[in-house]
């Protein structure tokens, strides 16, 4: 009944649309799913070895395989992991391995020594388990697999190994630390090695005092097993520019509230408010839920394009600082917002990335009108110190009147004579 309401409760989440990541939903399901992942076996990319059997004089060698794969991290948007809290690496394995045999009869079917053959034997099947012979069947007592398994997690210099004893392991904190200031770019290399060791419980009985009795001798084997998987890891930093006005002051029929952001993950919505207000809210992504082929589930995003106000640029070379501490950013976008107000108005913007990390930043921009005269707004209106901005008086003064005698122009007419009637 759980194995069925879990399916429900896969396929109602793969088919759903999200406006908002669903980070804690995935990440829960996918914590329920690393129980499945025990006695994953894989074939294709499976080990082999042997275990020697010796019983008496009779001597058998049993192939035991195993396989371990890096199935996912618990967290996973655009094939992109995120320190958040309670990440873990989850682990697919599995193993199979050969049984004692019962000796050949011909015309009588094969079956396996084991306590089943042991709790049904008869007088007929008995002998072809007594690989002595000493008149005592032989059997599996039980048989199973250890693993023995570390989980090695590279991230920078960073380098943490930490037992893998079972197929979801969580990423140390260390490493979480390291991995919150990713550029966006930075690789989490996660390395799981170590054997797999089979261990096959015979119980060889002995004939004593007239019966056989118990006696229960191990062997075992091992496979060694390493595998490597690679994870582009987003951080949690973001960086604010203020593009306009960038001295916070500005002419009030013209007001903007333009900047940059740079970030070390993906955004996914934002909203801008005036005094408090929500003015303007921006839908960068959209999401949709995938499965893969060990049934994890992960967050795939929908840019939104044209939405207006704003636009997303990916640095395609290696991020560049822009700090004096050691940050560096791989989105980069831009925001232009539009505002009506006259005077200081407290303006902000706050921010979600594709994990659910956010930002706030908060500026005060003072809003003014022009004046003239030094006295009079350009509206008409008496200045005020704080909505407006000075201007330069001036003084009036009357034109001074020029004379002109008759006796000069006629002097500038005869010589305007005299030059034409020289250039003919």
């Amino acid at each position: 009944m759980k194995v069925a309401l879990f399916v429900v409760l896969l396929l109602s989440v793969a088919f759903a649309q999200f406006v908002a990541p669903p980070v804690k939903e995935i990440m829960n399901n996918n914590s329920m799913r690393a129980a499945f992942l025990e006695s994953y076996y894989q074939n294709a990319s499976a080990k082999s070895s042997a275990v020697l059997l010796s019983i008496g004089s009779y001597v058998v060698n049993l192939q035991v395989n195993a396989s371990v794969d890096i199935a996912g991290l618990s967290l996973m948007v655009d094939n992109m992991t995120y320190p958040t809290p309670g990440l873990s690496l989850l682990i697919a394995r599995g193993e199979r391995q050969e049984h004692l045999m019962a000796l050949p009869s011909e015309g009588s079917p094969d079956f396996s020594c084991d306590r089943i053959f042991f709790e049904h034997m008869t007088g007929e099947t008995a002998w072809r388990c007594d690989f002595e012979p000493d008149y005592c069947a032989e059997f599996e007592n039980r048989t199973y697999a250890i693993y023995d398994l570390n989980a090695t997690f590279q991230f920078k210099n960073l380098s943490t190994t930490v037992p893998a004893t079972s197929t979801s392991v969580p990423v140390p904190q260390t490493v979480l630390d390291e991995m919150a200031d990713s550029s966006g770019r930075d690789v989490l290399n996660v390395t799981v090695a170590g054997n797999v060791i089979f261990v096959y419980e015979i119980n060889d009985r002995v004939y004593s005092a007239g019966d056989c009795v118990s006696n229960y001798v191990e062997f075992n084997g091992s496979v060694p097993l390493s595998v490597t998987r690679s994870f582009v890891v987003g951080g949690t930093s973001k960086l604010f520019f203020l593009k306009s006005p960038v001295l916070r002051e500005q002419w009030f029929r013209n007001n903007h509230f333009d900047f940059i952001l740079l970030s070390q993950s993906p955004l996914y919505h934002a909203e801008f408010y005036l005094n408090g207000n929500l003015s303007k809210n921006f839908t960068l992504r959209n999401f949709t839920v995938v499965t893969d082929q060990y049934g994890l589930q992960q967050i795939i995003s929908n840019k939104t394009e044209g939405g207006g106000g704003w636009s997303e640029a990916v640095t395609l070379n290696t991020p560049s600082l822009l700090e004096t501490e050691n940050h560096s950013f791989v989105f980069v976008y831009q925001f232009n917002n539009t505002y009506e107000g006259l005077g200081r108005n407290n303006l902000s913007f706050i921010v979600n990335d594709s994990f659910t990390g956010s930002m706030r930043h908060d500026e005060v921009i003072l809003s003014r009108t022009l004046s003239y005269g030094g006295n009079t707004t350009e509206a008409g209106t008496e200045i005020n110190e704080t909505t407006s901005r000075k201007s330069v008086g001036f003084i009036t003064e009357s034109l001074s009147s020029l004379h002109v005698s008759l006796g000069l122009m006629a002097l500038l007419f005869i010589l305007i004579f005299v030059n034409s009637w020289f250039n003919k």
